[in-house]
């Protein structure tokens, strides 16, 4: 578990396997835009259950973020899925990827959360380097990227003519580490 604080209130994420309930409610998370292209688009029940198994396939990469009472904070991803078609991703880095509830974005979080985030899989990876892909539009995200050492380094268009930035940076920092270690000792 690892902590931060906002606006002087603690919140606590904790990373845990993702269960079929928290991928239905992804499917029906609706953001405003120009965040609605992270819509999942309406789909048959069956195709909602193939997600649903998708996500909670743990070879497929994703964790749920739990806040204090247990609730869906947001899921994470890494390796494939955490990739855009027509990007490359020859180099030998970790891809990462979130996606936050719509009621818990925009709220000045982002930088702590990718920050646990990258805690968590450099815990479980010990990568090389990290990496993210995001959309050309989305500024928000792109600043919390390079709140945490992130630089672009490619930018590409989608086959469906939308623009995608690579942003990448090297492995945690002993220092980072180290702060996020003192993080976790307290919420223990």
């Amino acid at each position: 578990m690892i902590e931060f604080l906002k606006d002087c209130h603690m919140v606590i994420l904790k990373f845990v396997p993702p269960r079929p309930e928290h991928a239905r409610a992804l499917l029906l998370w609706r953001y405003p835009p120009p965040y609605d292209i992270y819509d999942e688009p309406e789909v048959s029940v069956q195709e909602g259950e193939n997600i649903v198994r998708f996500i909670c396939d743990s070879f497929n990469g994703y964790s749920a973020m739990l806040d204090t009472q247990g609730a869906l904070f947001g899921l994470c991803s890494y390796g494939y899925d955490a990739q855009v078609d027509g990007g490359d991703y020859a180099e030998n880095l970790l891809d990462v990827g979130l996606g936050v509830k719509p009621d818990r974005s925009g709220q000045g979080m982002g930088a702590a959360v990718v920050r646990q985030i990258l805690t968590n899989y450099h815990r479980q990876f010990q990568p090389r380097g990290f990496r993210a892909t995001i959309a050309a539009f989305n500024r928000r995200s792109q600043r919390v990227f390079e709140k945490n050492g992130f630089q672009r380094t490619q930018m590409f268009q989608r086959a469906d003519g939308m623009d995608f930035y690579v942003y990448t940076r090297g492995p945690l920092t002993m220092e980072e580490l180290t702060t996020s270690l003192d993080g976790d000792a307290s919420a223990s």
